[in-house]
Parts: C-alpha cells; sequence; structure tokens
C-alpha cells in the first residue's frame, strides 16, 4: 500500500499498526487490515520480526515489528482507509519496488517472503520484470 502520511507519507508499506492495551499481535493484525485495507483476514502465519525505529512527534520509538503471511477469501471489499492509505497496490518484489518501501523491516519482510517463496516453489526470486 501507499502511506498517506508520515512517516513516509507516498512511500510503499504493509498494512499494520501498533497493538492496544490488553490485546494480542493477531487480533491487533486482523484489526489493522481491516482498518487500513478492508479486508478480513481468514488465516494467518508467522514470517519473521525485525527492529525498527517508528517516529513520533520529532521523536524516533525503537519498535519490535512482527510480520505475518495471512490469507483472506476475498479481495470484494479491499478498499483503502483515505486517513492511512493512499492507495493500495499488488507488486512483485522487484529492486525498484524494495527501495520505494518506508521501513526497512517491511523491505526485510518482503525480501524474506519472497526468497521463502521461491524456495518453496522451487523458482529463482523475481529481479527483473520478464519481456
Amino acid at each position: 500500500m501507499r502511506r498517506a502520511r508520515d512517516p513516509g507519507k507516498g512511500k510503499l508499506g504493509l498494512p499494520g499498526g501498533f497493538v492496544d492495551l490488553n490485546e494480542t499481535a493477531e487480533p491487533a493484525l486482523a484489526r489493522e487490515v481491516i482498518e487500513e485495507v478492508g479486508l478480513q483476514v481468514t488465516s494467518i502465519q508467522y514470517l519473521a520480526t525485525f527492529l525498527n525505529s517508528y517516529r513520533y512527534v520529532g521523536t524516533d520509538i525503537p519498535v519490535l515489528d512482527i510480520f505475518y503471511v495471512c490469507r483472506v477469501d476475498s479481495f470484494d471489499s479491499m478498499e483503502a482507509a483515505p486517513e492511512e492509505v493512499k492507495q493500495v497496490e499488488f507488486l512483485l518484489p522487484l529492486e525498484q519496488h524494495l527501495d520505494e518501501i518506508a521501513f526497512e523491516s517491511n523491505r526485510y519482510a518482503v525480501e524474506l517472503f519472497a526468497t521463502q517463496r521461491a524456495n518453496d516453489n522451487k523458482t529463482a526470486l523475481v529481479t527483473e520484470p520478464t519481456k
């Protein structure tokens, strides 16, 4: 998705956010995906965690980003929440797209997902568009 606000306004990111008080990571993930892109998550599988720094009111706050691979049954309800998401895009993990990602942790997660997917499918990671 393209972020509608800072940090990283206009850059690529993954749906996500902060875990609320008395909430665990998985329900927070499902809530954030619904809030940001209108999709109902039907299953999740842990991918990885990465350290990150989130700029808030001029201060860098250290955070731990948790990444999951999610499934949805349908994309019919997909709609960008305009206050957070400029637009939703489906992109291959090509170098030019990876360079547009707002947060390093998101880039690491996308690269890891692509590598694992390539290994599972016994195919090479896509590095340039096919003609």
